[in-house]
């Protein structure tokens, strides 16, 4: 039937299957039969409406690489440059990546592939996508709004910290010359003090609330744009980190001891300490996730500016494969400015004695380090420190602010589903909600903000994706049917073999619900122990000191409850509504069919 729009009585949309019969002509007009979703059918009248494809074109991606390169800038972040290489020295370099491959395989591509083919069929975003495949599910889309909100309310922090180093990279010397780079960022960036609980966050540190006003700002003002306006900022945000990380590869490893710290983070310990250690298991799989941006919506978002015949298991595997070589080569640089660093020191310095005694484990290992090696590296050249600094923090800003573009894309079409008559205000919404968010940022400004922060990203973001996750699989395997879903990727004009579709469907069913169940299971067992507080260390006054937020537990269950509850609640709401006909809960509704199968109709 083309591109058109559905009609069930006046000014009411549903959507509907191709017409398969003519069965007369009714006041002027062709009489038909529809064939319904559920195996119905329904006499309809055909009448064309383009009226409001005309006021409200569909957006698309001018060119199939703009959808790739926006994928793998957002899927291109933190995780890559800052999580992936402490967790591999924290596990043992070869030994994280022997389980991270197996459940990027298992888990990742699948759960990928998933989210692509959803937004991609429906052309919707995930507060429609899984009340379409089954109203008991409508919850699932937006509880991943809601930890997509979550996420980038302490998500941008790291943007303000990237735009304080970019206008501090501007002094000579470099205020952090004369002291660790560690302890730079503990007293002069973060402003840390003890005594920190979940409900006293100490004062605000006003130079990072305007660095971090700054970065919304610039949010506001890409995300405010279409998708065609936006695209090439998209793509600058994508090809510039590869480009900077790619020449501090290059000059890591050129430099003495760079090649030793890079073979000594990447020697494999043995067999026993990879399928011995439930924690490093645990760590890899979360990595996939994290790393992709899976189970949040914001891939299904991207995939339904898509043509419909794209090729999205193509796009899948090469996002993955770029994902995947950003964060080896983030690696490979991490370690190879630690070794040069320790052989700056001390020629027969190692890796772990330079971890252990000056550059801390954990989250602030790739920013020491990579602070301190630019330095070093600049110290006899004038400005040159300032300038390769200047450069990194850009980078480090150009990563953070894809994240960010597309978890604002995603709220916001997620928005303009729901409340069509906000298409008028695209501009005064996004910047309305970047405006919001930035005032739900200040407590991430105060002294303990660094706290509050590694509360949400350890105890609230990572546990609740995947328990999303995991729903949506429930739903796409069990539910729906991986048959039904096979079906659909035949609908795009993807034809996949028989052993491709074994083992989508071996994985879809079984594999990835028992990974991430027994993820989920462990995540919770340590969470429970662990909820009382919020442990980290940092490498300061010359020693390394523990600290710990106690009493995170009330802000950690708030968060947690509000963000999934939309299922629960949503999921009765409907159950209540449909009293008489409870089955079709768990069956697609008209909605779940291709854009392209709309038609107007008179309901007879």
């Amino acid at each position: 039937m083309g591109n058109k729009q559905s009609k069930i009585f006046p000014n009411r949309k549903s959507r509907v299957k191709s017409t398969v019969s003519t069965s007369g002509v009714f006041g002027g007009q062709e009489l038909q039969t529809l064939d319904l979703t559920g195996g119905y059918s329904q006499k309809v009248i055909v009448i064309p409406d383009e009226s409001d494809q005309k006021s409200e074109p569909k957006e698309h991606w001018s060119h199939g690489t703009d959808f790739i390169l926006a994928s793998l800038g957002y899927a291109i972040g933190f995780g890559n440059l800052w999580r992936f290489p402490y967790k591999m020295h924290e596990h043992g370099g070869i030994n994280f990546l022997i389980p991270y491959f197996f459940f990027l395989i298992i888990l990742g591509l699948p759960l990928f592939f998933i989210e692509l083919v959803l937004g991609q069929y429906v052309s919707y975003g995930p507060t429609k996508i899984y009340g379409a495949m089954s109203p008991l599910f409508t919850g699932l889309g937006y509880s991943m709004i809601a930890i997509v909100a979550c996420s980038s309310i302490y998500y941008n922090v790291i943007n303000s910290w990237c735009i304080f180093y970019f206008i501090t990279s501007f002094q000579n010397p470099l205020p952090w010359n004369s002291t660790n780079t560690e302890e730079y960022f503990v007293s002069d960036v973060l402003r840390f003090k003890k005594g920190i609980t979940w409900y006293n966050f100490g004062s605000l540190h006003w130079e990072l609330v305007l660095c971090s006003l700054a970065a919304w700002l610039i949010i506001a003002v890409v995300s405010s744009k279409s998708l065609h306006q936006a695209r090439w900022m998209l793509k600058f945000n994508t090809l510039y980190p590869f480009l900077v990380m790619t020449t501090l590869c290059i000059i890591g490893l050129s430099k003495s001891g760079g090649t030793d710290g890079v073979i000594e983070c990447f020697t494999f310990k043995g067999w026993g300490k990879v399928l011995e250690n439930s924690t490093l298991l645990k760590d890899a799989a979360v990595q996939v996730i994290f790393s992709l941006g899976i189970g949040i919506g914001n891939l299904a978002n991207f995939a339904r500016f898509n043509d419909f015949k794209n090729n999205c298991l193509r796009d899948a595997m090469m996002v993955i494969a770029g994902d995947t070589l950003a964060s080896i080569v983030a690696g490979i640089t991490v370690y190879a400015f630690v070794g040069f660093i320790a052989f700056d020191i001390d020629p027969h310095m190692t890796v772990d004695d330079l971890i252990k005694e000056q550059i801390q484990e954990g989250p602030t290992l790739t920013f020491s380090a990579m602070m301190s090696g630019l330095d070093i590296i600049g110290r006899d050249v004038p400005y040159l420190s300032q300038s390769l600094t200047a450069m990194f923090s850009i980078m480090l800003l150009t990563i953070g602010m894809n994240s960010m573009i597309a978890e604002i894309f995603n709220i916001k079409y997620a928005l303009l589903d729901q409340y069509k008559p906000l298409r008028r205000y695209r501009i005064q919404l996004t910047f309305g909600l970047c405006a919001f968010f930035f005032l739900l940022s200040l407590p991430y400004c105060t002294s303990g903000g660094y706290q509050l922060f590694l509360a949400m990203d350890n105890s609230v973001i990572a546990n609740n994706a995947i328990f999303v996750a995991l729903l949506q699989l429930v739903l796409v395997g069990w539910v729906y049917g991986v048959k039904n879903f096979m079906d659909c990727v035949s609908k795009m004009g993807i034809e996949l073999k028989s052993s491709t579709r074994w083992y989508f469907h071996a994985c879809i069913r079984y594999i990835c619900p028992f990974t991430l169940t027994m993820l989920l299971t462990i995540a919770l067992i340590h969470n429970f122990n662990n909820y009382h507080f919020v442990e980290f260390k940092f490498y300061r006054d010359g020693k390394t000191k523990n600290y710990k937020l106690k009493e995170a537990e009330p802000l950690v269950w708030m968060v947690q409850v509000f963000t999934l509850s939309f299922i629960p609640v949503m999921a009765i709401w409907k159950i209540w509504q449909s009293r008489n006909s409870s089955r079709s809960l768990c069956r697609a509704t008209a909605q779940w069919v291709p854009m392209d199968e709309i038609v107007t109709t008179v309901v007879f």
